[in-house]
């Protein structure tokens, strides 16, 4: 059975205006290490939970830790989306610090091969500062 979720009109963005708005230095895009390899995450202050794309699950191959059994459907305005399930404990670099994080699996047609939404932001203590460009953590200070 699925629960049905609505989500904001922003989940919605394509590869273009994604592109676009980072361009204008509107987003907070920041590189991160997964199993070693890089990712790029989205921090989303307007999502509730956090996404990772399906095809970064493929690549980092990570399918066999999907939860099956937690699927939600996503639904706004412009489209519907069922989630592969949940992988509730990724272990992420920033830096050189290590976090974790839970995730709604879903696919993306973004540049961004994930968001970091409000869970990952309280469990972190994430202070966003726009006018100086920099996010502070509990321990260290990233600039994006």
């Amino acid at each position: 059975m699925c629960k049905t979720v609505m989500i904001n009109e922003a989940k919605a963005l394509s590869k273009r205006d994604l592109k676009h708005m980072n361009d204008r230095h509107d987003l907070i895009i920041i590189e991160m290490r997964i199993n070693d390899e890089k990712v790029r995450a989205l921090l989303d202050t307007g999502a509730n939970t956090s996404y990772i794309s399906y095809n970064c699950v493929l690549n980092m191959k990570m399918e066999n830790m999907i939860d099956k059994r937690n699927k939600i459907k996503y639904k706004n305005t412009s489209c519907n989306m069922i989630s592969y399930g949940t992988l509730w404990h990724v272990k992420m670099n920033i830096s050189d610090i290590e976090c974790s994080c839970k995730f709604s699996v879903i696919d993306m047609n973004a540049e961004v091969d994930m968001v970091l939404g409000l869970n990952f932001i309280k469990q972190y203590g994430v202070i966003i500062d726009y006018n100086n460009r920099e996010l502070y953590f509990e321990n260290f200070m990233l600039r994006f």
